[in-house]
């Protein structure tokens, strides 16, 4: 976005960072940007907590608006990390409680960060964290989508922010989630090769169980996981400070078991490959889950994949979930039953007519869409390429954040074969 100097303030004789920021946008998109820079610098100027850096100035030269910053001697949380070695789990909890100790005041001033990841949390020489950049990330989308800029950490981000929804700190909270999880684990929970992999992931997919990843992993670290990574904002902690006093209590919860249950629904996936004889698989809905598709058969026994093996098998046949006492579990279909000890009716003694062939419906969607049908969504595209439909009358929706829908109507017949392909701007 810009170059960051350490400079020297001379009335005040302190050392100070200044972040400069390009305007590199037309006039009037400069103007905009010019007045969402210097309203956001004061809502982040009035933010004073231990584990937020200081704003001290904002202003403007030629074209490149600045902010004078406390400067910070110390490493982004990535480098600490990596040079630091294996903490104590105790050592883990109270740094990201500081965090959510910070994002939780900003949250009550109406300030939300929006894109808490690693790069954006220093660590100083006594151990203390500060979250830097606050309302930098707003910055760079504004009320217009600017992908290049949105899409720059995607892996971080919470589902509602991806899909171009109003967020507010129950996204912080989110990222906040997926940093503890790459902390605990050293894999991050939502990766891929490309952009739309990655947010295909985020929106639709669990991570790993943690335990499997790191066994020795107290289990009040997965529960806390469960609730920060869920996909529905309702279904994650509701404030900060909620996430902080679970940290700081992590070893007094116990594990969430086996089926968490915290998404609300399970969301759609693509069947790969489509095949008129497959049975819809029923997936568990929740924020950790094994990417196979499950089984009423016993499953043969086998060690672990390695993370990356794991995330290898990331396309699922259809999900869905039904939530029974705040939990959600996994059903086969299988055949129908006629009731509870009941004989199935016999077969009828003329034959069925034969079910007509479902058309197919190809896609082709840039950079990505969300694909609705008759109200009920489909899957993100890519990676879905294409979609099956019952021959008749349908109306299709491609949605892509903030950008203005895609809509059209279709009537397909048996057997059909139809190509949507939008471009978004």
């Amino acid at each position: 976005m810009g170059v960051v100097y350490r400079a020297f303030d001379p009335l005040l004789e302190r050392v100070v960072a200044i972040k400069t920021i390009k305007f590199d946008a037309s006039l009037s998109e400069k103007e905009s940007f010019e007045r969402r820079f210097f309203r956001e610098a004061k809502s982040v100027a009035r933010l004073s907590h231990p584990a937020i850096v200081t704003l001290y100035d904002a202003g403007k030269a030629e074209d490149v608006a600045y902010m004078a910053m406390e400067f910070l001697e110390g490493r982004e949380l990535r480098r600490f990390i990596s040079e630091a070695g294996p903490l104590p789990y105790t050592r883990i909890a109270d740094m990201m409680a500081a965090v959510a100790d910070g994002l939780d005041y900003a949250h009550r001033q109406g300030v939300v960060h929006r894109d808490i990841k690693p790069a954006n949390l220093m660590v100083l020489a006594d151990g203390a964290v500060k979250i830097t950049d606050f309302g930098i990330a707003q910055l760079q989308t504004g009320s217009k989508t600017m992908t290049g800029h949105m899409l720059g950490t995607p892996k971080y981000m919470a589902p509602e922010q991806i899909m171009g929804h109003p967020v507010d700190g129950r996204a912080d909270i989110f990222s906040l989630g997926v940093v503890l999880y790459q902390w605990l684990t050293g894999v991050a929970p939502f990766d891929g090769e490309t952009v739309t992999t990655i947010m295909y992931r985020v929106i639709n997919e669990g991570p790993v169980l943690p335990t499997r990843l790191m066994p020795e992993l107290p289990p009040g670290f997965e529960a806390i996981l469960a609730k920060a990574l869920a996909k529905s904002p309702e279904e994650r902690y509701q404030t900060a400070g909620e996430l902080a006093a679970d940290l700081r209590r992590y070893a007094e919860l116990g594990s969430p078991g086996p089926v968490l249950g915290l998404a609300a629904q399970a969301q759609p996936q693509p069947r790969i490959p489509p095949s008129p004889s497959e049975d819809p698989t029923m997936l568990l809905a929740h924020p950790f889950t094994d990417t196979n598709p499950l089984s009423l058969s016993p499953a043969p026994q086998e060690a672990p994949a390695s993370p990356p093996a794991r995330r290898g098998k990331a396309l699922w046949l259809g999900i869905a979930a039904v939530a029974i006492a705040g939990g959600a579990f996994a059903l086969l279909p299988t055949e129908r039953s006629a009731g509870n000890g009941a004989t199935p009716a016999p077969a009828a003694s003329t034959a069925a007519p034969e079910p007509q062939p479902a058309a197919r419906v190809d896609l082709a969607i840039a950079p990505w869409g969300e694909v609705v049908v008759d109200g009920e969504p489909k899957g993100i595209s890519p990676p879905l390429e294409s979609i099956e439909l019952l021959p008749g009358h349908h109306e299709v929706e491609i949605r892509n954040g903030q950008s203005e829908p895609h809509r059209l109507t279709l009537e397909l017949g048996a057997g059909d074969t139809y190509k949507i392909k939008h471009k978004f701007k």
